[in-house]
């Protein structure tokens, strides 16, 4: 039940990367990061209802595409909010388990599309940990379940590390630093 708590945290810390292609564009916004916290708090729900719309107004080419614009991420992230907030209200596993492992598995297909090589190994790992989770609700004794929890737990951590060191802004910083010292 781990991984189903945490969809509420995994859902509101992941609802930039759905809305990062549309807020490069913004004005006050410099190599992908907000000059203010009040930007961001304002500006990635405009974003989001923005995104919501484009879904309700054209769901086959931004939903069920292969070019990913943060659209099965975003409903990802409500995905798993929702489900979070469903389990915690009525305690029923058997509905919002479910609903966050379809919700996680969005995000991760958002991210196997990526361009990006590390995005598309972190998507990969993280349908595993999503898998592994819906595996253990299968498991007939507890040892088993905690064994694939714990190997759902792993590939979580692995595919965030590849996540995290698929940021661009972190290589143009880094590339940026390595300019200046050659200088």
């Amino acid at each position: 039940m781990k991984y189903l708590v945490r969809g509420a945290g995994t859902g509101t810390d992941q609802i930039w990367v759905a809305t990062d292609q549309k807020l490069k564009d913004e004005e006050g916004i410099e190599e992908g990061r907000f000059m203010t916290w009040s930007d961001g708090f304002t500006k990635v729900p405009k974003i989001c209802l923005k995104m919501l719309q484009e879904i309700i107004k054209n769901p086959i080419e931004t939903i069920f595409t292969f070019k990913p614009k943060g659209h099965n991420a975003l409903i990802s992230s409500i995905g798993d909010i929702v489900s979070t907030l469903g389990f915690a209200i009525t305690g029923k596993e058997n509905i919002f388990g479910p609903i966050r492992d379809f919700a996680g598995a969005l995000f991760d297909w958002e991210l196997l599309l990526s361009s990006k090589s590390m995005q598309k190994v972190s998507g990969i790992l993280f349908i595993l940990e999503s898998a592994f989770d819906f595996i253990a609700r299968f498991m007939p004794k507890d040892n088993l379940r905690l064994f694939m929890n714990h190997l759902s737990i792993g590939s979580g951590r692995a595919a965030l590390m590849c996540y995290k060191n698929s940021d661009p802004n972190a290589n143009k910083k880094k590339n940026q630093s390595l300019i200046g010292l050659s200088a």
